[in-house]
């Protein structure tokens, strides 16, 4: 494997689209070889998987992670969200609250 000197700086266009892919593999989530075979286009035999395994496999976990964490707080949030209104409102106003959070919710999710 070649050191950092040994190599040119990449462009601007290049990084962006590093950056790009990172950032569509980060919102829709995968594997890691999904992350290097699909998104950024390795050959299957090109050798890349173990290559770039270490800081690869590292923002793929990290990626998984920080979904698991937005997942647990939007369901702990929904739990919360649930008691609270139960004991403030009678049921049709729950009904129509929980309603309201999951509008709000899904909306985060895709935004």
């Amino acid at each position: 494997m070649k050191t950092e000197k040994e190599f040119e700086r990449p462009t601007i266009d290049q990084v962006k689209w590093v950056f790009d892919v990172l950032w569509k593999h980060a919102r829709e989530g995968g594997s890691y070889r999904y992350l290097i075979y699909d998104l950024l286009g390795f050959a299957e035999d090109s050798g890349v998987y173990h290559e770039l395994l270490d800081p690869g496999m590292a923002l793929n976990n990290l990626f998984a992670e920080f979904e698991n964490m937005q997942i647990r707080k939007e369901v702990d949030l929904d739990a919360s969200a649930q008691r609270v209104a139960g004991k403030l409102f009678g049921l049709k106003q729950v009904k129509d609250f929980i309603v309201e959070l999951e509008k709000q919710v899904h909306e985060n999710r895709h935004s």
